[in-house]
């Protein structure tokens, strides 16, 4: 059995959020903050876009136009937690780059919403506007993800093996949430294409797996994991 090691994947967590969707909860908000978009290799105009890199140009639109620097996006890594950066706002529009502080935006996986609140807690953010309507506003959350430009370096097995229920190990790469290793009796490729979507190409899957630790026996079964077969 030829088994190759873990797949350098340009977005690692890529593949765990692929078949998550952007939720947004529509309660009592006065503004509709639109899911961000970026823009991708070939395209003049912005596309909608849940991954982005640390260089990126990063989106974000809404319905209602704010008063000048008396709105801000506010951002966190928790659902109605808006506690780790802010940027101040404006009209119905504001592009940011992640890594330039602010919002100085590692990788891992965020939420944000906008808010003429002084507040940073969903929850605080509501009671205000309850209290003053005629001069808070607040929208809706929108989830957007920073991409690790690092792959796992593949730790354990190296080499040719006899054993044919090896153990995978990698190291771990800071913000990554997920890995998806893939084993195959061919050699295969990750390719971006340029509208940047990303495909596997060449591979005959003999088995593969999804997981958040940084080691698995070939075999295991994810029941949780679409990507198990």
């Amino acid at each position: 059995m030829k088994i190759n090691s873990l797949t350098p994947i340009r977005t690692l967590i890529f593949f765990f959020f692929l078949w998550m969707v952007i939720t947004s909860t529509l309660t009592s908000q006065t503004v509709i903050l639109q899911p961000p978009q970026g823009y991708i290799s070939g395209n003049t105009s912005p596309r909608l876009k849940v991954f982005f890199k640390p260089t990126d140009s990063v989106i974000v639109s809404w319905n209602k136009s704010l008063p000048a620097s008396k709105a801000k996006l506010k951002i966190g890594s928790t659902t109605g937690n808006y506690n780790l950066s802010s940027l101040t706002t404006g009209g119905t529009r504001l592009a940011f780059i992640p890594k330039t502080n602010p919002p100085n935006l590692s990788v891992g996986r965020y939420r944000a919403l906008v808010t003429s609140s002084a507040k940073n807690i969903l929850s605080e953010i509501k009671a205000d506007y309850n209290a003053n309507p005629s001069t808070i506003d607040y929208s809706n959350e929108i989830e957007f993800i920073i991409e690790s430009p690092n792959a796992p370096y593949a730790e354990a097995p190296r080499g040719s093996i006899k054993n044919s229920t090896p153990t995978f190990q990698w190291n771990s790469i800071p913000g990554v949430r997920a890995y998806w290793l893939i084993v195959s009796s061919t050699p295969f490729t990750v390719v971006t294409k340029p509208n940047g979507d990303v495909s596997v190409e060449g591979a005959n899957v003999l088995w593969n797996f999804l997981t958040t630790g940084t080691s698995v026996q070939y075999g295991s079964i994810n029941p949780n994991s679409p990507f198990t077969i």
